[in-house]
């Protein structure tokens, strides 16, 4: 293959952090489980819990990309984590939209603008979809690992 050609995700860094895979899977996890539970249970996985699910299944997948580059974030908003992924791949203006939007609904992780907006079921579609463009961010740039 002709290197101007490669991908991210056929680039290995010099400096991986170790324990990258383990953050692949279990965002994997965490947004299979929202997705399931949303269509099955309902009830049980209401928009705040969906919407929980998706922001964990994010974080990390989008950490397992940063680890696998070797950097992270300074912070974990979803802005912090597009910041920073941004700062491996250039702009990334879609991604950010989307994890920016997530930062709509709850900033746990920074503690000087703590908020918190449940969001409706009229938005959990949305949500979703946010995590599985997320989830493709990751299939298309990180390798799958041994």
């Amino acid at each position: 293959m002709n290197p101007l050609q490669t991908t991210i995700a056929d680039r290995r860094p010099s400096t991986v952090i170790e324990g990258w895979p383990l953050y692949l899977k279990e965002g994997r996890d965490y947004l299979r489980a929202a997705a399931n539970g949303h269509a099955r249970r309902p009830d049980v996985f209401i928009p705040e819990t969906v919407y929980n699910l998706v922001a964990m299944g994010c974080e990390k997948l989008l950490m397992a990309f940063l680890m696998f580059n070797g950097c992270l974030p300074e912070n974990h908003t979803m802005t912090d984590l597009a910041r920073a992924v941004e700062g491996v791949t250039g702009p990334q203006p879609a991604l950010r939209r989307d994890l920016e939007h997530l930062d709509t609904y709850q900033e746990l992780c920074d503690l000087d603008t703590f908020q918190h907006r449940a969001p409706d079921a009229g938005t959990i579609g949305q949500i979703l979809a946010i995590g599985e463009r997320v989830a493709s961010f990751a299939r298309a740039t990180l390798p799958e690992p041994d």
